[in-house]
């Protein structure tokens, strides 16, 4: 599938973006028109499409000729709306998550000044679309906020493509998620090919880093990843930071400013070791005003003082922090509660694989059965030995019961725009 077939698709699943967003207008580029005037039924508040390399009255570069060389700065407040941007909808419908004018400070300050100390002398590249808050904040307004460069990335992520940018342009802030750390990590003889040196902080989020690529990562190519978790609805808020002891597999503790803990049902605190619902101080700068025209879903999630980021995690006694999994996604199994993110993990581990994702599957006798997802490293190719290979694996690793039923091998996994597992997509596949 190209990217522009991507696209396309997902376009034409996005009315309801535009529905509760209230867009006005729409920039695209001309592959995309067709898609695009095809919903505009659905989206009566649509009534411009403006292309990019387009011809005429609705191109880009037409309006750009007439448009005034002088800015003029709209006067806004601090709490006032500045954008908003969608969640990846992993669990089900996107939610329109408005971003006040303060969060540029309030979130991208932590980051800035703490995670990553970017100056003006820093060049910061991110192989990901500006669709989402992590590469919308890391890679592209946090470093422009301090007069730091960036690399704009175009295109389906090609690992050798990024390796040569990185030589090419003297990357100094590389930001990414965990599957592109993985892909460029079984890049053969990337070490010696290519030169790294000009690196000096790498930041991973989207999902929770494994602890064979941190430190794989390290060994090859000398480089550590500061792992973190953020959200939509804030940006990162938890995560190891420069001169903080790491523990592999962490996401480290919260960024300065942010109060995060863990609670169990009720609301109380648990204790060190004790998965519970990973919550911050709804009062944070960095915080979303609410979902777009759905005020039940923000509150849901918005009480008693906390924000519930639908994570599961559980704190150390050092006071560090470990992600399990998102509470729609632990497993039940024989009244045991499993957790994904310990069973991919182990996977993980396994020399052939490349990628793993673990789903419950409904079934009667004992509430949900554990399986696997498995795509391979270049080169090797799948078949049933394998599979009862990697479960033998995994049994050495952890708890017998938390060992996958099945293993099922995949050419990719399923993906939102952002790059995230559509783990949901996983489960329909039984």
């Amino acid at each position: 599938m190209t990217e522009v077939q991507e696209l396309a698709g997902f376009v034409a699943r996005a009315n309801l973006r535009n529905l509760s967003s209230e867009a006005v207008v729409a920039i695209s580029k001309p592959e995309l028109a067709g898609p695009i005037e095809a919903v505009c039924a659905r989206t009566p508040a649509l009534r411009h499409l403006i292309l990019v390399g387009g011809q005429g009255e609705s191109s880009w570069d037409q309006l750009m000729e007439r448009a005034s060389p002088e800015l003029v700065s709209e006067p806004t407040r601090a709490s006032e709306l500045a954008f908003i941007i969608y969640t990846s909808g992993t669990t089900g419908d996107p939610k329109g998550v408005q971003q006040a004018h303060r969060w540029l400070i309030g979130a991208g300050d932590s980051v800035n000044r703490v995670m990553a100390r970017l100056t003006p002398d820093d060049i910061c590249y991110q192989p990901q679309d500006w669709s989402f808050i992590y590469p919308l904040g890391s890679s592209f307004l946090f470093p422009l906020f301090v007069c730091a460069s960036i690399v704009i990335h175009e295109g389906r992520f090609d690992a050798e493509a990024a390796f040569a940018t990185i030589e090419k342009r003297g990357v100094t802030v590389f930001c990414a998620v965990p599957t592109i750390y993985r892909m460029m990590f079984a890049v053969q003889g990337a070490e010696s090919r290519f030169r790294l040196n000009s690196i000096r902080i790498a930041i991973s989020a989207g999902e929770a880093l494994p602890a064979d690529t941190f430190r794989g990562w390290q060994e090859r190519f000398g480089v550590t990843i500061l792992d973190g978790l953020g959200q939509t609805e804030s940006h990162m808020f938890v995560a190891n930071q420069i001169g903080m002891k790491i523990k592999a597999g962490s996401m480290g503790k919260p960024l300065p400013g942010y109060e995060a803990a863990v609670l169990d049902d009720d609301g109380n605190r648990q204790k060190p070791g004790e998965t519970g619902h990973l919550v911050i101080r709804n009062d944070h700068p960095g915080l979303t005003l609410g979902y777009r025209n759905d005020a039940e879903r923000w509150a849901e999630v918005n009480r008693a003082g906390w924000y519930y980021t639908k994570d599961m995690a559980y704190v150390d006694g050092d006071g560090y922090y470990w992600y399990v999994s998102r509470s729609d996604d632990l497993i039940k199994s024989r009244a045991y509660l499993i957790s994904p993110k310990e069973v991919e993990s182990a996977l993980l581990e396994h020399p052939a694989v490349l990628e793993a994702a673990v789903v419950g599957i409904p079934d009667p006798a004992i509430t949900a059965r554990v399986k696997a997802f498995v795509t391979l490293k270049p080169g090797l190719q799948s078949s049933p030995a394998l599979a009862d290979e990697i479960r033998e694996y995994v049994r050495r690793v952890i708890a017998p019961y938390k060992v996958p039923q099945a293993v099922e091998f995949l050419a990719e996994m399923p993906r939102t725009a952002n790059g995230k597992i559509l783990r949901r997509e996983l489960r329909t596949r039984g």
